[in-house]
């Protein structure tokens, strides 16, 4: 694929200095860039590896279809103050600016939380996107009568974000097994669109069950 086909990195990091002049796209990613794109490469045109890396970092693994973000916010100074429903509110309203969001799971008293994205592409823009940003609540642009800006729902800290192993949310879980599932059937009847038309008759054939007396 050429490089008009994937989105620009520096685009998503927000620091693009080709400007219109970039042969990447500068847009976000869509449910028709996710159909399109090999299962090899990310939306950025970069190689996927058989394995992830030790830390979760980098690219990801063409062997998962991973749509889930492994977030970390910070120290004391940036949680303790916040419940587990601002929290999730905190970290859905910053992700979503970069695709659907299906998910959130937060873990307050790690400062740690999980993003899950209805789409692949989705995850690997906002990744890039977010890393080493901070969560910025509704009224951090508002002034207080002071003239101070507010922070109350701000964190301080930069974010981590990696990929995520298994988002520990029990309806997560089944969400990633369905998915799976999924996988497995759509490989299926990949390899059958595949077949020759005498090879399927003779399969389903040996696969019916003989009324036997």
């Amino acid at each position: 694929m050429c490089g008009e086909t994937y989105k620009c990195v520096h685009f998503a990091r927000g620091a693009c200095a080709a400007g219109g002049a970039c042969s990447y796209l500068h847009t976000l990613p869509t449910a028709a860039d996710e159909a399109a794109m090999s299962k090899t490469h990310d939306v950025f045109g970069r190689e996927r590896n058989a394995t992830d890396r030790e830390n979760n970092g980098g690219v990801g693994s063409f062997v998962k279809n991973v749509k889930t973000l492994f977030v970390y916010y910070g120290g004391a100074a940036s949680a303790g103050h916040l419940s587990k429903d601002a929290v999730v509110d905190l970290l859905r309203s910053n992700f979503q600016e970069w695709g659907h969001v299906a998910d959130v799971h937060a873990v307050p008293t790690k400062c740690l939380g999980f993003v899950n994205f209805s789409l692949r592409v989705s995850a690997e823009f906002a990744k890039e996107a977010m890393a080493g940003q901070t969560l910025l609540g509704k009224d951090s642009t508002k002034k207080s009568s002071a003239g101070k800006k507010k922070l109350a729902s701000d964190t301080s800290e930069a974010l981590s974000v990696k990929w995520a192993n298994e988002d520990p949310n029990p309806d997560a879980v089944q969400r990633v097994k369905r998915e799976r599932e999924d996988l497995v059937v759509d490989a299926v009847k990949r390899v059958e669109s595949r077949m020759p038309k005498a090879q399927r008759v003779a399969r389903d054939q040996a696969g019916k069950v003989r009324p036997w007396a």
